[in-house]
């Protein structure tokens, strides 16, 4: 658990922006029928009410129903260049009867797997489009003609060199996507992390005892499996660092005694591990004692500029312990 300060790097935020920006745009102007959409958020609606919908919200739902036309999206699935496969949008025709019929959305699972086969069925549609735009080959819209013998051979592998032209004109559209995806898991890790461990900025004022050594100072972050001490002055960060690494340490707060180990020092504070997690009863009771208000803090691992190098010290009885950061 080496501690530092969390960072996002502009670039990240800009690939992520950009990202959201291209769907958000595709969300807006594309859409498989009108009809479709309109079902879709009626259907969206009835879930949000687990308690069942009103008599005239399922006679509007049933109407919703029954405007939908296959044929119609077939069409629009054509113009794509996809085969003419109305599965999804049928089974959610059908859904959405039931749900009129029964003012009720039996099952929550199986409505947002047909909401959720519907829309991915949308997004492939607008994302086929929206690469023979890009390749030049023109764009169609609904109503229009369906797609040309070229157009179609984009997605059935014989457009010869249009199709390298469409699969060389995603590339930096799949690299912002990939970019995007990627931080946003990072991010998510990091706090999910906070949130499994707790992990809180504070200021608790406590001594750091090494050997005979005892170091003043202050938990600037508590987690429930250790913790970031911050001694009180730069002299005492420096004589914590000589020490470092070591298994043989106790964190003191009033009159209890926390078994620890001091992994690193990092930029004058020391990252210091408990000899075991943490209950929620003592941590909280921890933070009781903090002279700011506990906020809330993300995980952050970068690599510590001013760790020792030297193997830990042993203690009389026992054998050095890897370090198990994460």
């Amino acid at each position: 658990m080496i501690e530092g300060r969390h960072q996002i790097k502009p670039r990240l935020i800009l690939a992520v922006l950009f990202s959201l920006l291209l769907t958000g745009q595709t969300a807006a102007q594309c859409i498989l029928t009108a009809e479709v959409g309109r079902l879709v958020e009626a259907m969206e609606s009835a879930m949000a009410r687990p308690d069942g919908i009103s008599s005239s919200d399922a006679a509007d739902l049933y109407r919703r129903a029954q405007r939908v036309s296959p044929p119609d999206v077939a069409d629009r699935l054509r113009e794509a260049g996809y085969p003419a496969n109305t599965h999804a949008v049928d089974m959610l025709i059908r859904e959405a009867r039931t749900v009129a019929q029964n003012r009720l959305v039996m099952s929550q699972n199986v409505t947002r797997l047909r909401l959720r086969r519907v829309e991915k069925l949308r997004e492939r549609v607008c994302a086929a489009e929206a690469r023979l735009e890009m390749a030049g080959n023109g764009s169609k819209t609904h109503g229009g003609a369906g797609p040309s013998g070229d157009e179609a051979g984009l997605f059935t592998g014989s457009g010869g060199a249009g199709n390298v032209a469409l699969r060389l004109g995603m590339v930096p559209v799949t690299l912002v996507s990939v970019v995007g995806t990627i931080y946003l898991m990072r991010l998510g890790y990091v706090w999910i992390f906070a949130l499994l461990f707790n992990r809180r900025k504070c200021w608790v004022p406590a001594r750091l005892k090494i050997g005979v050594d005892v170091i003043p100072g202050h938990m600037s972050i508590l987690g429930r499996k250790g913790c970031r001490f911050q001694p009180e002055s730069p002299e005492l960060s420096l004589r914590m660092e000589a020490q470092a690494p070591c298994i043989d340490a106790h964190l003191i707060v009033n009159h209890l005694v926390l078994p620890a180990r001091l992994e690193a020092v990092h930029e004058g504070f020391g990252v210091v591990y408990f000899g075991g997690m943490l209950g929620p009863g003592t941590q909280k009771s921890l933070l009781a004692k903090s002279r700011i208000e506990p906020t809330l803090v993300p995980k952050s691992t970068p690599r510590p500029k001013h760790a020792r190098t030297r193997q830990p010290r042993r203690s009389p009885m026992g054998r050095p312990e890897t370090s198990g950061a994460d």
